[in-house]
């Protein structure tokens, strides 16, 4: 009986040595993981477009889980692509459940949200520099989120300007005049460059003025803005 016990051990271990790990099964892991650190992001306000990496993970989670029933008798991995999936499906039920609750509660009362979408010009008008939304906007108040652009990171700024996308602010790219935002702080608060978006509330102005491209010479939107977060 002990030979016997010994016996089936040794054929358990050798199948379990000629299955080949799932490479979908770690990339499913890695997935997760990943998708844990993105809920850093969404609390620190991150875009939502964050939460494509959970929704990967639990998609290749899934692909990887089918293929591993498929071929049991060829690959191992079942449990990482388990857990990996798990936290996916987990960060990405709370990271939506954050990012619908902040959207819901997160702009004061009379004012209206827009995004950079909406101050871009119209496809075929180059005799148009600004959206017309942004012209309907021009002289009301609207609730804006951004990132600080500046080149004097350690002070604290009064007037500066945000843009959409934390490439641009973080590592000098050249955004175009209409993803900038020229933000003019009307009270006492101040802020300082970092990593996380920012928002802003106050009267939008707009310069309807051709621009110099090359030059940067001033932005089509301003914001004098008398609310900070």
């Amino acid at each position: 009986m002990s030979t016997k016990f010994v016996t089936e051990e040794s054929s358990h271990s050798e199948y379990e040595r000629y299955r080949a790990l799932s490479i979908s099964a770690v990339a499913a892991l890695a997935l997760g993981v990943m998708s844990l650190t993105t809920l850093l992001g969404v609390l620190a306000d991150a875009s939502a477009t964050i939460l494509i990496v959970p929704l990967l993970g639990t998609l290749v989670g899934f692909i990887s889980l089918r293929k591993l029933k498929r071929h049991g008798d060829e690959l191992t991995g079942h449990r990482l692509a388990k857990i990996g999936m798990i936290c996916s499906v987990s960060s990405l039920l709370l990271g939506s459940g954050i990012s619908r609750y902040r959207y819901a509660t997160e702009v004061p009362e009379g004012y209206q949200r827009i995004s950079f979408l909406d101050l871009q010009p119209v496809m075929g008008r180059p005799d148009i520099p600004v959206s017309p939304t942004a012209l309907e906007l021009d002289g009301k108040q609207i609730f804006v989120k951004g990132y600080v652009l500046s080149d004097d990171r350690n002070s604290e700024l009064k007037q500066f300007v945000i843009v959409p996308d934390m490439m641009q602010c973080c590592f000098g790219g050249s955004p175009k005049l209409t993803d900038m935002m020229q933000i003019t702080i009307n009270t006492g608060q101040r802020v300082q460059f970092s990593l996380r978006r920012r928002k802003f509330g106050g009267i939008l102005h707009v310069d309807r003025r051709f621009k110099d491209r090359s030059g940067l010479q001033g932005v089509h939107y301003y914001l004098d803005a008398d609310y900070v977060k």
